[in-house]
């Protein structure tokens, strides 16, 4: 666990962390909507918020799994297979840090579902479904924060939002490029 990051005249050294130091040339902080409080010491701050995502994954037959993904953008939602299971992800409610389930976020997708695939709807066990919630940051402007800090070598990834695992391999080898002194391979 890291404890804090360790700076020498504005430059990281290293992070200590509940096993001891290490020493770095650079630091990535990417802690989700937590990545502020890393930023406290050196008076920066990010305006990140947390905002909470539903999923539900079920068992479903494999004639009824769908054979592509599907993202709603009117229901704000996702339903794709996983395997041999069905997932249905979705909505976005600002309501603090917390991962607490409310049933009527769980109807909200249960209705995306049949709204998008009546048919195997009908078919799998929503009851029985494995039910999620989870914490995106979300920065103010819905862009994420990606680059070098004032701090020399410190860098920042975080506030892709819903977006971010579909921006995790782009944002990686940007920050990696810019760490690495050189060209990116992504415009910024």
């Amino acid at each position: 666990i890291v404890r804090r990051i360790v700076t020498r005249d504005g430059t990281v050294i290293g992070v200590d962390t509940s096993t001891g130091h290490i020493a770095a040339q650079g630091v990535v902080i990417a802690a989700g909507y937590q990545s502020g409080r890393f930023l406290r010491p050196f008076r920066l701050s990010l305006p990140l918020a947390p905002v909470k995502g539903y999923s539900l994954t079920m068992a479903c037959e494999p004639a009824f799994l769908p054979s592509v993904p599907v993202i709603d953008d009117e229901l704000h939602t996702v339903v794709a297979r996983l395997g041999s299971r069905l997932r249905v992800a979705g909505i976005a409610e600002v309501s603090g840090a917390n991962t607490a389930i409310r049933g009527t976020r769980v109807e909200e997708l249960v209705s995306s579902l049949v709204a998008l695939y009546p048919t195997v709807a009908r078919n799998v066990d929503v009851n029985a479904a494995d039910k999620w919630a989870g914490l995106r940051p979300m920065s103010a402007d819905g862009l994420p924060y990606i680059g070098e800090t004032p701090i020399k070598g410190l860098y920042v990834n975080t506030g892709h939002g819903h977006l971010g695992w579909t921006m995790a391999a782009g944002s990686g080898q940007l920050v990696a490029d810019q760490m690495l002194g050189g060209a990116t391979a992504i415009d910024i």
